[in-house]
């Protein structure tokens, strides 16, 4: 997927989700916190703890640290990756949430190559859910096989094993 998109997708799309750290959960109260005041990571520490943190000080300190030089990021972007694009691609429109079709819409109006993708996968799916084949005229039949004169569904009896059936 990344080898198709262009320049100007990559704000919409990064390389893979961000690994969960034991701070994660505790990322909107530390927001409110840094805000009104409180960057010291001790006692950030200490007030976690008491809602059930299960890191150490300098787990705190770390998480802190770069929020210190580039400043508290004020909300989180939710990350797309290709693999929930393809997912998107491959289910069903009225499966997806709004904001999903939207977002999907947004990344194929920005590249050709994934709307291409989006329409052929879309008319695949419907092709494999409904059983449904083209309505073109049928192509040549195939040629039936030689049977040496026998049909090919008669017994023929195979001398070297004493079986009925030949399993070659």
């Amino acid at each position: 997927m990344r080898r198709y998109a262009r320049n100007d997708i990559d704000e919409l799309m990064s390389t893979g989700a961000r690994r969960s750290t034991l701070t994660d959960a505790f990322v909107p109260y530390l927001r409110k916190r840094w805000g009104k005041g409180c960057v010291n990571a001790a006692v950030l520490h200490t007030e976690f703890k008491a809602r059930g943190f299960r890191g150490n000080v300098k787990t705190v300190r770390r998480h802190l640290q770069h929020w210190r030089v580039t400043g508290a990021p004020t909300e989180s972007r939710p990350v797309i990756t290709p693999r929930k694009v393809t997912g998107w691609i491959m289910h069903r429109p009225d499966e997806l949430t709004d904001d999903e079709r939207d977002q999907l819409h947004q990344i194929a109006n920005r590249s050709d190559e994934i709307a291409t993708t989006h329409q052929l996968a879309a008319s695949f799916t419907l092709l494999l859910r409904q059983r449904r084949g083209t309505t073109s005229k049928p192509g040549p039949s195939k040629p039936k096989p030689a049977t040496s004169g026998r049909s090919a569904h008669s017994p023929q009896p195979c001398a070297a094993t004493g079986m009925r059936w030949s399993q070659g």
